[in-house]
C-alpha cells in the first residue's frame, strides 16, 4: 500500500512539473474523449497514407455557399514514428500535413496551419489570441475555438494564397510568443 502511495506522488509531482514547464508539443484536443464527429471521413481516411487514427474534428465554418469545412488533427505512425497531422477538408476533399509529434508545436512555432481557399489550423494551449496580418498590413484577430482550432476565411477570389504575411500568437497576458512569416516566397514582389 506504501508503495503505491510514493508512486501516486511522484506521477503527480511529474504532472506538475511538466504543466510548468511549457505546453505540450501535440494538440490539447486529445486529452478529451472522442466523439462520433470526431471521425475522419472514410474516404480521406483512405487516402490518407498509412492508416490514421485518434483523429478530433477541432474546428468548423460554413462559407456563405453553404459548404461545410472541418479542420482535423489525427495521428498516423510514419517510419515507425508518431506523427500528427492536421487536415482542412470540404467533404472527402482537402489537404494537410504531418509532423513528428516531438515537433509538432515548438517555441516560436506555436500555430500549425496550411493556406488555400481559407486559412485553417491548430494553435498551442498558451495561445489566447491569434492574429493573422495581411500583405497590405490590415489586421485580423481570429477566433480559436475549445480545441484552439481555427478557421478563417480571406473572402479573396484566390482565397488566402499570397494574402496572409505574417501569423502572430500572444499569451493570455498579451505578449507576443510567436510572429512567424507566412508570405511564401513565390507570393514576394521583386
Amino acid at each position: 500500500m506504501r508503495l503505491a502511495v510514493v508512486a501516486v506522488a511522484v506521477f503527480v509531482a511529474a504532472g506538475v512539473a511538466a504543466a510548468a514547464s511549457g505546453p505540450t508539443t501535440i494538440p490539447s484536443a486529445f486529452a478529451r474523449s472522442a466523439t462520433p464527429a470526431d471521425r475522419l471521413p472514410a474516404t480521406f481516411a483512405q487516402r490518407a497514407g498509412s492508416r490514421p487514427f485518434d483523429s478530433r474534428r477541432i474546428a468548423t465554418y460554413t462559407d456563405g455557399k453553404r459548404r461545410l469545412w472541418s479542420v482535423y488533427v489525427f495521428k498516423q505512425i510514419i517510419r515507425n514514428r508518431l506523427n500528427i497531422c492536421v487536415a482542412t477538408l470540404r467533404g472527402s476533399g482537402g489537404g494537410g500535413g504531418c509532423s513528428p509529434s516531438s515537433e509538432f508545436f515548438a517555441p516560436g512555432r506555436w500555430v500549425v496551419a496550411g493556406e488555400g481557399r481559407l486559412m485553417a489550423g491548430v494553435a498551442a494551449d498558451n495561445v489566447a489570441t491569434l492574429r493573422l496580418i495581411g500583405s497590405h498590413g490590415s489586421v485580423h484577430t481570429v477566433k480559436l475555438t475549445r480545441d484552439h482550432g481555427f478557421i478563417y476565411d480571406c473572402n479573396a477570389y484566390n482565397g488566402c494564397s499570397c494574402l496572409i504575411a505574417r501569423v502572430q500568437a500572444f499569451d493570455s497576458a498579451g505578449r507576443l510568443i510567436s510572429d512567424q512569416d507566412w508570405l511564401g516566397s513565390s507570393c514576394r514582389r521583386p
